[in-house]
């Protein structure tokens, strides 16, 4: 009996990564979606989001061209902040002839839980050139107190 020795084959990891993307594209938005026992073609998208954690304060940061102010809901809940919103399809179907068409329309909802406490009271959000910015106050932790506890 014999060993073979074999010698691997190393993937091209650009072309691999290329592949990853486009099968993550299909995934997320070619394939139908199931809505009340029915399939829908999926075009909804999911604004990409910063999350800047200052001393104070967190900063969120999500693009959102082309969603109305009216079409956001922005939530607190315990630790959690929902980002949820509408961008409304622009399309005319009539005579319309598209060569390609790329850009999604439809709901997003994204939730993060932040890690430290914050005053929900105190969070304001603002809606300018595409980007909505949310700034939510760190609440100040209290230092502990030592408890002098008698020994018996």
């Amino acid at each position: 009996m014999s060993l073979i020795t074999r010698t691997p084959i190393t993937p091209s990891f650009p072309l691999f990564n290329q592949l990853s993307q486009e099968l993550n594209r299909l995934w997320e938005n070619d394939f139908p979606a199931m809505t009340e026992g029915r399939a829908l073609w999926s075009r909804d998208f999911a604004p990409s989001v910063d999350i800047k954690e200052e001393a104070d304060h967190y900063l969120i940061k999500a693009d959102i061209p082309g969603v109305d102010a009216k079409n956001l809901k922005v939530t607190m809940v315990d630790d959690t902040l929902t980002l949820e919103g509408r961008r409304e399809s622009e399309r005319e179907e009539k005579g319309n002839n598209y060569t390609m068409q790329e850009r999604s329309f439809g709901s997003f909802y994204r939730s993060f839980t932040l890690p430290r406490k914050v005053d929900a009271n105190k969070i304001s959000a603002k809606h300018q050139n595409g980007v909505l910015t949310v700034h939510i106050p760190i609440v100040a932790a209290e230092q502990a107190k030592p408890i002098m506890v008698k020994v018996e």
